[in-house]
């Protein structure tokens, strides 16, 4: 009769459903400066990179400047204020890296289909998209002016 063998090593790592996460081996390039500082504080390569990475998926980190102090998340989604900047009409340009869905049809916001609010009749206000399927009357101001 065969004696069954306890697994060896870490016990694998799961998600919070209890779903086992599968795994990759890469290879990454960093000055040896770097890998020396990490080593010297006993910094986990595997450990830092997983979240670094993970906090630039869900939107916490600027894929731009990899900032987290100047991340702004609103209905529209996530934007960086320290990367947004005027542009050439001093008109300000907010610069999201991350779109949220429309809360009315579910689209996903984008610079092409911008949110506005839009008043109810007892005075509040829902948020919705400029799909004519969403809210029909919103209109941006370049299709208020092909109009008239």
């Amino acid at each position: 009769m065969t004696k069954r063998q306890s697994a060896v090593g870490r016990p694998p790592e799961t998600d919070g459903s209890g779903k086992q996460v599968a795994k990759t081996h890469i290879t990454i390039m960093v000055p040896i400066f770097l890998r020396e500082f990490l080593k010297a504080n006993n910094v986990n390569m595997s450990q830092l990179f997983t979240r670094i990475a993970t906090m630039l998926h869900l939107g916490e980190i600027c894929p731009k400047c990899y900032n987290w102090e100047f991340i702004h998340k609103d209905y529209q989604g996530s934007c960086c204020t320290h990367c947004s900047s005027k542009d050439r009409y001093g008109k300000y340009q907010t610069f999201y890296f991350m779109w949220n869905n429309c809360a009315q049809c579910d689209r996903p916001y984008s610079f092409t289909n911008r949110g506005h609010p839009k008043m109810q009749e007892d005075g509040s206000l829902i948020q919705g998209c400029q799909h004519p399927e969403c809210f029909g009357s919103v209109m941006t101001p370049k299709q208020a002016r092909d109009q008239s």
